[in-house]
């Protein structure tokens, strides 16, 4: 029997999009600044909760899996993510959080702005240059 090669990989899961359909939209991209509400959680434990958070998508601010799950969403746009450890906090777990090592963390995350633009009909080749990033 071979042996796998390389690292394991962790997928993050996007469990849920509300709304389903939401294009055209302007979706978030590396480097743009998001505003976020959410609500993170273990086993149904509330361990972390932010409104209007603002963050720069690839600035490692977050939780790689939490960052990742940001990635192409749509102005008011809500996602359920499922973030294995691998992609959360590890094997170490946080104790500022209170969440114990090992564990699977679950977002509900609601994008509200991208880079000052709330609109949900905005698209990013109508706005002026300075506006797009």
């Amino acid at each position: 029997m071979a042996q796998a090669q390389g690292n394991p990989t962790a997928r993050l899961q996007i469990v849920g999009v509300f709304p389903s359909d939401v294009s055209p939209c302007m979706r978030s991209r590396s480097s743009d600044v998001v505003e976020v509400d959410y609500v993170g959680s273990v086993a149904g434990v509330v361990f972390d909760s932010r409104r209007r958070f603002a963050a720069m998508l690839g600035s490692k601010e977050l939780p790689a899996g939490l960052e990742l799950g940001l990635f192409e969403m749509c102005i008011g746009e809500r996602r359920l993510l499922r973030v294995p450890p691998a992609l959360g906090f590890g094997t170490r777990g946080s104790k500022l959080y209170g969440v114990p090592p090992d564990a699977t963390l679950d977002y509900d995350v609601t994008l509200r702005g991208i880079n000052l633009q709330y609109d949900p009909r905005v698209r990013r080749e109508d706005l002026d240059f300075e506006q797009r990033y």
